[in-house]
């Protein structure tokens, strides 16, 4: 089971789409004029396996033109499979859906299956609401393991965030604007990487990772759990295919970084890409773009490495995890 970024769990074991990284939209007028025949005929039971059998092909455009056949399909499964196999189509039809569809409805109904489903999570809006609630309350002593400032010898007057702790919690990566410059007319932004590392005194005093930084926008660090290759997104890049490109470094030991490398056009696209994420193995890479042919503003991919080291195409994560909205910082738990 895979919990997207909206909180619609989705289980889908005998639908697969195989055109999801094939073509943006599948086109079948034969099997479509079938599949409006029957509905017109009300022949429920013939119509079943033809919507199925025309939605499991679906392109990634196709979830967002077509959301009302995923709705039928997934009333006449409650019909003729049963509720639980008709659950996560409802949810595609909540991910994907944009117009002409009754949502509060197809909501309702989504809820009405679910009832003694328990809830391990809680809305991301709520979740900040009690953090902020927590500040008001704690304003001596900060809540545990909540808003505890990592200190001046590691934060900055400047923006810090995209935080990465490395597997055995001795280094800290994060990306910074300190470097910015501010003639107090303009603001020249300037993203950079920065570590610090973790002691018997604390966090040391942050510095910039050695031959990593550049003129450009770099930011969104991801040590592998090896810790020797680093990962991290570099915008308006000359040698960039997007505005933001995907780029890997290799650790020579001795705090030497190799020269960032460019992940190529396999994995890199002409738009943006960022938010680099690797799994326990090193062989599957995450990460965020919003190039065209996804299914929302931006969605999650990945990429593997074959035995000779090569980065594969990106594929797209598909419609389980992603929807029309925005994906965004996936996080792989080691």
């Amino acid at each position: 089971m895979v919990l997207s970024s909206d909180s619609v769990a989705v289980d889908i074991s005998d639908l697969v789409f195989p055109n999801i990284n094939k073509t943006p939209v599948y086109l079948n007028k034969k099997l479509e004029k079938k599949i409006a025949k029957l509905d017109q005929e009300r022949n429920w039971q013939a119509l079943y396996p033809e919507l199925k059998k025309y939605v499991s092909n679906f392109g990634t455009q196709n979830f967002a033109l077509q959301t009302y056949y995923i709705w039928r399909l997934a009333k006449l499964t409650e019909i003729f499979g049963s509720p639980e196999e008709a659950k996560p189509l409802y949810a595609l039809v909540l991910k994907h859906s944009r117009q002409g569809l009754d949502v509060p409805s197809i909501t309702a109904r989504y809820d009405s299956l679910n009832r003694d489903k328990k809830s391990y999570y809680v809305p991301l809006a709520y979740y900040y609401d009690l953090v902020d609630f927590r500040r008001q309350v704690d304003t001596l002593i900060p809540p545990r393991s909540v808003l505890t400032s990592m200190g001046p010898r590691v934060n900055s007057m400047s923006e810090d965030y995209a935080p990465m702790v490395s597997s055995n919690d001795s280094v800290l990566i994060f990306t910074s604007k300190r470097n910015s410059v501010n003639t107090g007319i303009n603001k020249s932004v300037n993203e950079d990487l920065f570590y610090t590392l973790n002691t018997e005194n604390g966090w040391g005093k942050a510095e910039m990772i050695p031959n990593i930084n550049s003129r450009y926008n770099d930011g969104s660090g991801f040590l592998s759990q090896s810790g020797k290759s680093l990962f991290f997104s570099r915008c308006e890049a000359p040698d960039g295919l997007g505005n933001c490109d995907l780029y890997m470094s290799n650790f020579q030991g001795d705090t030497l970084w190799t020269t960032p490398k460019n992940l190529g056009e396999k994995v890199n696209s002409g738009q943006w890409d960022s938010h680099p994420s690797l799994n326990a193995t090193e062989d599957t890479l995450y990460f965020s773009s919003d190039r065209r042919g996804g299914f929302g503003l931006a969605d999650l991919y990945f990429s593997v490495k074959d035995n000779r080291g090569r980065w594969g195409e990106a594929q797209n994560l598909g419609p389980i995890i992603n929807t029309r909205n925005n994906e965004v910082s996936p996080f792989y738990h080691r």
